[in-house]
């Protein structure tokens, strides 16, 4: 396994076993998104979720930014 597996596989573990915050989850996400050159369909897939919900995730992490950094 290279440092690309090993990353995509500690940040699975992680959202699967933390309680994580919506922002800490969403930045997970986009981060697996990032490093795994996969699409939102696949990694929800991988996940057992549906695309819609990393999505809304995705869309949340940007809110988030909207309002903590204006």
């Amino acid at each position: 396994m290279d440092d690309e597996e090993t990353a995509v596989v500690a940040l699975i573990e992680n959202i699967q076993r933390e309680n994580l915050s919506v922002v800490e989850e969403a930045e997970a996400y986009k981060k697996l998104l990032e490093i795994g050159d996969t699409t939102q369909s696949e990694l929800a897939k991988s996940l057992g979720k549906s695309q819609s919900f990393i999505a809304n995730k995705l869309r949340l992490l940007k809110l988030a930014r909207k309002y903590y950094f204006a």
